[in-house]
């Protein structure tokens, strides 16, 4: 059951990685309107410009994100299991949470 598990999300990742998350044309959709309707806006990353495989620079940025995210989860869960702690509650919070302030 776990060889599946991995297979598909190796898969998957492997698709994104050649064919784009998706969402590139929605990004460069939302650029073209404000565009269109004369707003100025400010963006790191290229507008008007998609590559032809894979993913955008934005996309690969993306994806760093949320694996960092997802590691801070992991490792957060992993630690509480091993102290006892049970996990998340007064005085155990999430690390992204004191990381940004809330």
């Amino acid at each position: 059951m776990a060889e599946t598990y991995y297979a598909a999300r190796l898969a998957n990742d492997e698709g994104e990685r050649r064919e784009g998350t998706g969402s590139e044309p929605l990004f460069q959709s939302i650029a073209a309107q404000l565009s269109a309707a004369g707003i100025e806006y400010q963006t790191p990353f290229a507008v008007d410009v998609t590559p032809e495989v894979g993913l955008s620079d934005r996309e690969v940025l993306k994806r760093a994100g949320t694996l960092e995210y997802e590691l801070a989860r992991i490792s957060h869960t992993a630690n509480c299991s091993v102290m006892g702690t049970g996990g998340y509650g007064p005085g155990n919070e999430e690390p992204w949470r004191r990381k940004r302030g809330r």
